[in-house]
């Protein structure tokens, strides 16, 4: 019954797609419906995941059981003049209702409603009315069944009133005032509109501006510093007005220049509202105001925008570990660092760290006399350590684990002399054939023409070597 569904009298009604259907349409049939009343309805679609919206609405107004509304008695149809306050709507009883609906409206077609009721009564007192107004009224009845026909549509016409001239209200006389000044009076009861003047002599002789308004205050705007003005106002309903109220004056300001400065500081990508704009960079902006004296006002924003910091990455490698922003890492990765600038700005940088390790290797090797490695000659068992760099530039120790198997010694006998003369190795007192060379590993090589190196010498049957370095 109402536009929302919200009525107590709302029926909610299912429907399935099986029955009662032609093929073009479904069809629900509703019984129990109140005679003389309005219904609206609608439809939507459900089934097992969702439910459509809701059609549009669609209305149909059942049938009246008593077809006659009520015989309306006062006040007389098409009556005029009568006094807007407490107009009394009377009509005839009519038999088999438990009360009565009243409407009254300014539109005939009743789209709009000032005053509307229910009463067991047969008349009804309206108090809202307004003077100089047509208004339209009817009645119907109800009972269980629902309602009666309509009556037919009176109207009636008020009474013009006499207009008062408005009581100023403010500023008070004589006072001092802004540029921009608001002027305010008491409402006038019947009054439509307002008439306002304003001059610079109070007889309104000569330049005067006018102004129209249904409100009871009016601003007027820009006026000369250190003037005098004059005003005054009167009611107004659209037929007639009202006398001019009194008049007052009042005197505009002399304005003084007043500007203030707003500092401020941010960080980069905060903005700052400045009088309903929104500032990002560094800069002074100025925004022009009106004083409550109606005077201009400068005030200026000082704005300051602090950089984020040294946002950015870092890119670099490092043997073992690698110390950053006070952070020691042992592992290759990427790395945030958060962090702010002396002014509290959030700064972000990204180490992109790629970490290699020193190298321990260990070498185990066999000789037969002396080995050489890197450079170095080794002929006694042992472990040397020799340190190298990577490619990458970090350490790397070599640990060499060597076994001699032929060791060579001094010779035992003192008398036996080995030197060397012209790239040849001679021992005095032994014939050459007892002599036997050998090199660095291990090889019978001659003793003549032998280049540069490090031999080993068995003289005879002796058990005891000896190191030759040919120079």
């Amino acid at each position: 019954m109402t536009l929302t569904f919200n009525s107590s009298l709302l029926q909610t009604l299912s429907k399935t797609t099986t029955a009662d259907n032609t093929d073009n349409y479904f069809y629900k049939t509703i019984n129990g419906l109140r005679y003389g009343t309005t219904y609206r309805w609608r439809v939507c679609a459900i089934n097992n995941a969702d439910t459509s919206e809701w059609s549009a609405v669609w209305r149909f107004t059942t049938t009246y059981n008593i077809t006659t509304g009520p015989a309306l008695t006062m006040p007389v149809n098409d009556s005029t003049g009568l006094t807007y306050n407490n107009i009394t709507l009377v009509w005839q009883p009519i038999d088999n209702v438990q009360g009565y609906h009243y409407e009254v409206s300014t539109s005939s077609t009743f789209e709009t409603l000032v005053a509307a009721g229910n009463t067991s009564l047969t008349f009804s007192v309206v108090t809202a009315a307004l003077p100089s107004t047509t208004y339209y009224w009817r009645v119907q009845g109800y009972n269980a069944q629902g309602n009666t026909a309509w009556s037919s549509v009176w109207h009636f016409t008020t009474d013009d009133v006499t207009l008062t001239a408005p009581g100023l209200a403010t500023p008070a006389n004589g006072s001092s005032q802004p540029v921009n000044v608001d002027l305010a009076w008491h409402p006038v009861f019947g009054a439509l509109t307002y008439d306002l003047q304003l001059s610079f002599d109070n007889n309104f002789t000569g330049a005067v501006s006018s102004f129209n308004t249904a409100d009871t205050h009016y601003t007027v705007s820009g006026l000369p510093q250190n003037m005098t003005f004059y005003w005054r106002a009167r009611s107004n309903n659209g037929n007639a007005h009202s006398e001019w109220s009194e008049v007052r004056s009042f005197v505009t300001n002399d304005c003084q220049p007043v500007s203030d400065t707003v500092y401020h500081e941010m960080c980069e990508g905060q903005s700052y509202e400045f009088f309903g704009t929104s500032y990002t960079a560094t800069g002074n902006y100025s925004h022009l105001l009106t004083t409550a004296a109606g005077c201009d006002s400068t005030v200026v924003l000082v704005l300051t925008v602090h950089p984020r910091g040294m946002d950015g990455s870092v890119i670099d490698t490092a043997c073992d570990s690698y110390t950053w922003n006070d952070l020691t890492f042992i592992q290759s990765g990427n790395y945030p660092f958060y962090t702010t600038t002396v002014h509290g700005c959030d700064s972000m940088a990204i180490l992109y760290l790629t970490i290699y390790n020193s190298v321990t290797e260990n070498i185990y090797d066999t000789a037969t006399g002396v080995y050489e490695w890197n450079g170095e000659y080794y002929s006694v068992s042992g472990d040397y350590t020799q340190n190298f760099s990577t490619v990458q530039g970090c350490d790397s120790t070599v640990v060499l684990h060597l076994t001699v198997t032929v060791g060579i010694a001094d010779v035992a006998a003192d008398d036996i002399n080995i030197f060397v003369r012209d790239n040849s190795i001679i021992i005095e007192g032994i014939k050459e054939e007892a002599v036997k060379v050998f090199d660095m590993e291990g090889r019978l090589v001659g003793n003549h023409n032998l280049p540069n190196g490090v031999y080993m010498v068995k003289v005879g049957s002796l058990p005891a070597r000896k190191v030759v370095v040919i120079r």
